[in-house]
């Protein structure tokens, strides 16, 4: 897959007609009425709740090679290796979501384990500090010191991240690109980018999601929720003018990694992620835009329940492939299929 695409997964037109989620979709919120958090405002209550779900929909455990728990940069993170390293020279960097105050390394378990073999290389997970205790820049700042220390082993980083997780991931990006350490590529899964609340794509959400999925103020409560979640994470909306905080805000984005985006349509950041992307075309950076119709919030990883996250995650690692620029090592079945190859040929 080539830069400066945008693909819609599944054939939907995203827009057309009264929002209508995927048939698994609506399948999840019938049996699951239980597990929608946005009235939540504990925080200890919060992380209990959103840990119970994540565990129960993230789906059975790939095997890999190993995971090992350790220290970067003086942050705790979880490495893990591929059952086949095929790319030495790559490092995935994860970033979790969580709206930058929830979320952990069990919870997503098995998307870097996923990413680990779709991708054949290390990836690395990110332990950052949580809000409110710990309110913006300490997560861009443990991230970025992640960062500094990978990027100085491994000629191929990926920064990746889903939600707030990939606003940190644009985030460090941007700094990567001011401070001179060479990132190969951004991975942008359904990412926080603006944080205003007015923006003309979160209006029309608020009202044509409301209702949706028989929640009568779904797109309400949803709209209310982001703006929560920013006051909890940048409490001075001073700070929020900085591109570190909110990446849209940045005057140039010429000269950071390329970018590959992932979307759902259902989503209240979707309009963001197509916001972001267009504003990366205009300063001459390659993006992949994937759009996942029928799709929500979250949804890659839910991969116990929803069949789109395994598409997903396939897609976004191959998009991802296309800009490393070290050619993986053949596994052994390729390398005894080229033997053979040889051995036809010269007889």
């Amino acid at each position: 897959m080539s830069g400066n695409e945008a693909t819609t997964h599944d054939g939907a037109t995203a827009d057309a007609g009264a929002p209508m989620p995927s048939e698994e979709v609506r399948r999840y919120f019938a049996d699951n009425p239980g597990d929608d958090t946005d009235g939540v405002s504990d925080i200890a209550v919060l992380r209990e709740q959103t840990r119970e779900v994540g565990l129960r929909v993230r789906g059975e455990l790939e095997p890999i090679g190993a995971s090992t728990d350790g220290v970067i940069g003086g942050v705790h993170v979880r490495r893990y290796q591929p059952l086949e390293l095929r790319r030495p020279a790559a490092v995935f960097l994860w970033i979790h979501g969580g709206g930058w105050m929830h979320g952990d390394l069990d919870v997503y378990e098995e998307v870097c384990r996923a990413f680990a073999n779709a991708l054949g290389c290390e990836v690395i997970s990110v332990d950052y500090g949580l809000a409110p205790e710990h309110p913006f820049p300490f997560a861009f700042n443990e991230i970025w010191a992640v960062t500094q220390e990978v990027a100085a082993e491994f000629p191929d980083v990926v920064l990746a991240g889903d939600s707030s997780g990939a606003n940190l991931a644009a985030a460090v990006a941007i700094k990567a690109r001011d401070e001179g350490a060479r990132i190969a590529v951004q991975l942008l899964i359904y990412p926080v980018l603006e944080s205003s609340d007015a923006t003309e794509f979160k209006q029309r959400f608020r009202t044509r999601y409301s209702p949706f999925v028989d929640q009568a103020d779904f797109g309400e409560a949803t709209h209310d929720r982001i703006k929560w979640i920013w006051d909890v994470y940048v409490p001075d909306a001073e700070l929020r003018e900085s591109p570190f905080a909110t990446p849209m805000r940045a005057q140039t984005l010429r000269g950071v990694a390329p970018a590959v985006i992932v979307t759902a349509e259902h989503d209240i950041l979707r309009g963001e992620g197509e916001a972001y992307a267009a504003k990366l075309r205009a300063d001459g950076v390659p993006v992949n835009l994937l759009n996942f119709a029928g799709q929500i919030h979250g949804f890659l990883q839910m991969r116990g329940v929803l069949s789109d996250a395994g598409t997903a995650l396939e897609s976004a690692a191959r998009a991802v492939s296309s800009h490393l620029t070290h050619e993986p090592a053949r596994s052994n079945q390729e390398s005894t299929q080229h033997r053979q190859r040889s051995h036809n040929v010269s007889h």
